[in-house]
């Protein structure tokens, strides 16, 4: 699951790093003044956070989602002797 988070101020790069960027992007709650970014989640089925990642504000849904789950797939450690 991605949220999507508005925030007030300025935020620039300072240093020209690779950090996401906030900026403008498509606001399902209609407030396309605010800038954006996102919070890719994946949880167990308690609710505990197991993987979170931040995105740029303008970055695709759809998108995000598939590279939070691959990059977790690949993570994931499973011993040697595991049964269902």
């Amino acid at each position: 699951m991605t949220q999507q988070l508005s925030v007030y101020g300025d935020y620039r790069h300072i240093d020209g790093s690779s950090a996401i960027e906030i900026t403008y992007g498509h606001a399902k709650d209609g407030r396309n003044d605010l800038k954006r970014f996102g919070l890719g989640t994946i949880t167990n089925q308690y609710g505990i956070p197991l993987f979170a990642k931040a995105y740029s504000g303008n970055a695709s849904d759809k998108e995000t989602i598939i590279e939070a789950m691959n990059y977790f797939r690949k993570t994931l450690l499973f011993p040697d002797k595991f049964t269902t």
